[in-house]
């Protein structure tokens, strides 16, 4: 079950009083291999980062999405665990700490949607949603 599909992204970012949202579509791939999902993209220039790729796995009690490209990380969502990862940038390499707040999948209806608090430690503090829909090309 290998897939094209359109995907809509829709990121929501609280910092400092201050809100940013970033809405794209772009073209992806959703398959399923060794009992765990992926949907996978390419980042598009008005996300300011047009140069990544994105590998969402969807498992059962988690969300892992790599980042890969001009800028790296890996970042883990387990509702109401505490999560760590690096950031790697061309500016530098960044701790991350993530707390997934609210974790919403729907496979079936293309729906993933993810809530969660994000420090990146010595630099910003900030509330973020996710949410990912996607459909048969």
């Amino acid at each position: 079950m290998n897939k094209k599909v359109i995907i809509k992204v829709k990121s929501q970012i609280l910092q400092e009083g201050k809100n940013e949202e970033i809405n794209f579509e772009t073209e992806g791939k959703f398959y399923k291999k060794n009992n765990k999902y992926y949907l996978s993209y390419n980042e598009e220039k008005l996300s300011g980062m047009e140069k990544n790729r994105i590998i969402l796995v969807i498992e059962k009690n988690q969300i892992i999405m790599n980042r890969y490209g001009e800028t790296k990380s890996k970042m883990v969502f387990k509702l109401n665990k505490k999560t760590y990862a690096d950031y790697a940038t061309p500016y530098g390499d960044f701790d991350m700490e993530i707390l997934t707040k609210k974790k919403q999948v729907d496979l079936d209806k293309g729906i993933i949607k993810i809530d969660y608090l994000l420090n990146i430690k010595n630099l910003s503090k900030g509330k973020n949603s996710l949410s990912i829909s996607f459909k048969k090309k």
